[in-house]
């Protein structure tokens, strides 16, 4: 009975042992990479934290509140602040291979926003920083590629017809032409650009106005007028409109909503 007594003891004592030195570990690992972070010291973080993504500064509180041993090799580490790391010791070399709530992604708020309204993010599978960060670059590359797209197809798709002009006074060039809008989008302050061309197809200067103030609604007309006051020896001309990325790309950003038959999406999903 004594001996098996003193084997427990044994084993208590090695046990009690091996977790403060865990602990210890752990401890140490989360203050040094609050150090690197500090400094910004990426080659620092890189070996502490492998492919962290977060090298801007930000708050780390190294008060460790509890440890949770998920295996012989990956232990959480819950702290004070409600943050999260997830670390891999194996072989006793204890690393940081993932984290939650490290970071507040407060740069990519836009993406966040829209990822999740259109699926790409799901906020109750990627919980953790990494997998969220993945997401947030599929949502960036889906915003690129369909504003891409949607620029093209407007491009494409909102035609100039029945272009007239005729040389005035002072070598002034004045006329007409007709924007048609065959899409299903109404496209606010959309602008054109006239170039004007010698008869070697010299630039010989351009000008630029408003097809209209205020809203070119999906499916509709608008008829523009033009003046340029002084276009000497002009033998042509071309018109271009002006579809703006940036407005589009403001268009996804604010409005564009999950569509479970768009193929681009399901791409990033």
């Amino acid at each position: 009975m004594k001996k098996l007594i003193l084997i427990l003891s044994v084993v208590i004592s090695l046990s009690s042992c091996s977790e403060y030195k865990m602990k210890k570990n752990v401890e140490n690992l989360i203050k040094s990479y609050k150090t690197a972070v500090e400094k910004s010291d990426s080659t620092m973080i890189d070996s502490l934290y492998k492919g962290s993504l977060f090298h801007k500064k930000y708050e780390i509180n190294d008060t460790l509140v509890n440890i949770i041993k998920v295996n012989d090799t990956t232990i959480i580490a819950e702290m004070k602040d409600d943050k999260r790391f997830i670390i891999n010791n194996k072989d006793n070399k204890y690393k940081i291979v993932n984290s939650h709530k490290l970071y507040n992604f407060i740069d990519e708020v836009e993406y966040l926003i829209l990822g999740e309204r259109i699926k790409i993010i799901n906020p109750k599978r990627d919980t953790l920083d990494n997998e969220l960060y993945d997401r947030i670059i599929k949502t960036m590359f889906f915003l690129t590629t369909k504003t891409s797209s949607i620029k093209y197809y407007l491009e494409n798709s909102i035609i100039i017809k029945n272009k007239t002009a005729s040389s005035g006074y002072g070598s002034s060039i004045s006329g007409n032409f007709i924007v048609k809008n065959l899409t299903s989008f109404s496209i606010p302050k959309l602008k054109y650009t006239i170039t004007y061309l010698d008869r070697n197809g010299n630039i010989i200067t351009e000008d630029d106005d408003y097809v209209s103030y205020g809203t070119l609604e999906s499916y509709s007309s608008q008829s523009v007028s033009f003046y340029t006051s002084y276009v000497p020896n002009c033998s042509k001309y071309r018109i271009e409109l002006n579809i703006s990325y940036n407005l589009i790309r403001d268009y996804v950003i604010e409005s564009y909503e999950y569509d479970k038959d768009d193929e681009l999406l399901k791409e990033y999903i």
